[in-house]
Parts: C-alpha cells; sequence; structure tokens
C-alpha cells in the first residue's frame, strides 16, 4: 500500500482526484491508503476472528451430543 501512496505522489495524482473519480470522501481515500490503520484493523479483526472461532469450538466441544442431533433444513 505504501507503494501505491508513493507512485501516487510521484504521479502527481491528487487525492481529491481519486475521490471524484471513485464516488469516496477525501479523508476516506487517505485513510484506506494509510497501512498503520490497515494493519491495526486487520489484526483487530483476525484477533475477533480467532476468538470466535475459539467460543463455537469451545461450545461445540461442550455440547457434542446436542450438536449431533441438530439437523439443519434447507428452505
Amino acid at each position: 500500500m505504501d507503494d501505491l501512496r508513493q507512485q501516487i505522489r510521484k504521479s502527481g495524482v491528487k487525492l481529491r482526484e481519486i475521490a471524484e473519480i471513485s464516488g469516496e470522501s477525501q479523508s476516506t481515500i487517505s485513510r484506506v491508503l494509510d497501512l498503520k490503520l490497515r494493519t491495526k484493523i486487520e489484526d483487530a479483526a483476525k484477533s475477533l476472528i480467532i476468538t470466535r472461532n475459539f467460543e463455537v469450538n469451545t461450545w461445540a466441544e461442550r455440547y457434542s451430543d446436542a450438536v449431533s442431533n441438530i439437523k439443519p433444513t434447507l428452505q
């Protein structure tokens, strides 16, 4: 992402121009290009995914007999 930000700067493209073409605000474009912010958000999301998966697996182990009796139906 930093590479893209550098390419944008070198080419003289303005965030305002990207915002106009994409239909997003200039601040949104800036945030998307912020590598530290993106990494922070990805780390938080991964942490939540791991926690939820652990909770589901723990529940499934604890109630394994109930899980085996669940028969979902498609409608």
